[in-house]
C-alpha cells in the first residue's frame, strides 16, 4: 500500500482497528490476485493496484459488525460510501472502480427489479481495470477463511448463481477472459 493510500485509511479508519485489518488485508489479497491479471491483458497496472487497495474503503460507513464496521448504511453501499469518499479526496479513477465493484454487475434494472437500497444509476464495470478487480473481488470475502485464500472457481460460480443467469454469465465472460492458471 503506498503512502497515499495509507493517509486515506488512516484519515477514516482506526489503524488499531478489526474493520481496518479486514479491509486492508482483503483488499491487499485482492490487489496480488489482480495484478498478474493486470499484466497480461495491458491493463493499467498502477490504476489496478490503487483500485484494489480502495475498492472497499466506503465499508466504514456501513452496518457490518462482523468485520468491525459500525456504520448506517446496508453493507451493499459500501461501494457508493466509497466513490463519495474518494471523490471527495479528488481520486476519481478509483472512485469508478469503487462504485463498480460490487456483486457482478449492477444495473438500474437491477436495483428497480430487486428493491435493491441503491440509487438508481448503471454499477457496471467498463473499463478493463474496473472488470479486473470487479472478478478479484469475487474471489474474496471479509470472512476468515476467504480474507487472504482465494475461494474455489466451483464456491464463486455457486455464489454469483445466487444473482441470477446475467450475473453468471458475465462472471463466466471475465472468467474466460482473465483466469491465469
Amino acid at each position: 500500500m503506498n503512502t497515499r493510500i495509507q493517509k486515506i485509511f488512516e484519515k477514516y479508519y482506526n489503524t488499531h482497528s478489526k474493520a481496518y485489518h479486514y479491509v486492508t488485508l482483503h483488499s491487499k489479497a485482492v490487489c496480488d490476485f489482480c495484478i498478474p491479471i493486470a499484466h497480461a491483458h495491458g491493463a493499467e497496472v498502477s490504476l489496478v493496484e490503487s483500485g484494489s487497495f480502495l475498492h472497499d474503503i466506503g465499508a466504514i460507513f456501513c452496518d457490518a459488525p462482523s468485520m468491525g464496521c459500525f456504520g448506517t448504511r446496508p453493507y451493499i453501499q459500501h461501494g457508493v460510501e466509497g466513490q463519495k469518499l474518494l471523490e471527495q479526496e479528488g481520486i476519481f479513477y478509483e472512485a469508478k472502480i469503487a462504485l463498480t465493484h460490487v456483486g457482478v454487475s449492477i444495473s438500474v434494472q437491477d436495483i428497480i427489479d430487486q428493491n435493491l437500497p441503491l440509487p438508481q444509476q448503471d454499477m457496471t464495470p467498463t473499463t478493463l481495470e474496473e472488470k479486473i478487480i470487479a472478478y478479484g473481488d469475487l474471489f474474496f470475502s471479509k470472512r476468515p477463511a476467504y480474507l487472504t485464500t482465494p475461494k474455489s472457481i466451483e464456491r464463486v460460480r455457486y455464489e454469483v448463481s445466487r444473482y441470477g443467469i446475467r450475473a453468471r454469465e458475465i462472471f463466466e465472460t471475465w472468467h474466460e477472459q482473465f483466469y491465469i492458471p
